[in-house]
């Protein structure tokens, strides 16, 4: 093979494709965005700075298949995902639109008695809402390109 064959545009453009995409060590992909469990349990807080740290956030869930697939990357734990409550406005940890997609379990939509309303993910892949400080739980982070 010459260095010519290496280089001709058709090669160089699947290159860059295939290492954008590429998702490091601990990180799994889904339709170009990477993912990881956050296994050690914590507040919802500390796993966001912790996501925003390695360059993402809290996984923001935009469908049916995202959710499925953020279901069985939490292994049957309850997992803390992106949203939480602003005043009274759900938001996602990614500031992107809340609104559209959702998959409550029934009556988990309401806040919870005290503190900020946090959300997760539980074992059947329905979202809660619970106060962001407790129960501590682990997470899921998402890089998106």
């Amino acid at each position: 093979m010459s260095f010519l064959e290496l280089s001709s545009p058709a090669i160089y453009k699947t290159l860059i494709i295939a290492v954008a995409t590429a998702c490091e060590w601990g990180w799994e992909e889904h339709n170009g965005s990477c993912y990881r469990l956050q296994s050690s349990t914590s507040t919802w807080t500390i796993h966001n700075f912790e996501c925003v740290y390695e360059g993402g956030a809290l996984a923001s869930i935009k469908g049916e298949e995202e959710n499925e697939f953020i279901r069985r990357l939490a292994r049957g734990r309850n997992a803390y995902i992106g949203g939480a409550s602003f005043g009274y406005n759900w938001e996602w940890a990614d500031h992107s639109s809340f609104y559209g997609y959702s998959n409550w379990a029934d009556q988990a939509d309401s806040y919870p008695p005290r503190g900020r309303p946090c959300i997760s993910i539980n074992s059947y892949g329905q979202w809660e809402a619970h106060c962001c400080a407790n129960p501590p739980r682990a997470a899921i982070c998402v890089r998106r390109w």
